[in-house]
């Protein structure tokens, strides 16, 4: 998230570009196929609950740490201001 609101609200940046820059560095630390790997693990192994238990966590925690850092970089890169509040959401 905050990433996300360095690349819209930051310097440097033209808008055609957000999507390479941020979605090739987050790609190079976070995949989806290891991710699933690790919940088929889980569930093959007989884990059915850790491995909805995981899903669940991993959605919930990302979607909330995405929303915090967007904010965050919200209110640093235009002074103070809320994304909600202007709108940017």
């Amino acid at each position: 998230g905050l990433l996300v609101a360095w690349a819209r609200f930051g310097p440097g940046l033209e808008h055609w570009q957000h999507g390479f820059d941020i979605g090739g560095f987050c790609g190079s630390f976070t995949t989806f196929s290891s991710f699933s790997y690790q919940t088929a693990v889980l569930w093959r192994e007989g884990r059915k609950l850790w491995a909805a238990g995981y899903v669940a966590l991993s959605l919930v925690l990302g979607l909330l740490a995405v929303v915090a850092g967007f904010e965050l970089g919200a209110m640093y890169f235009t002074q103070g201001g809320s994304s909600a509040a202007a709108g940017r959401w």
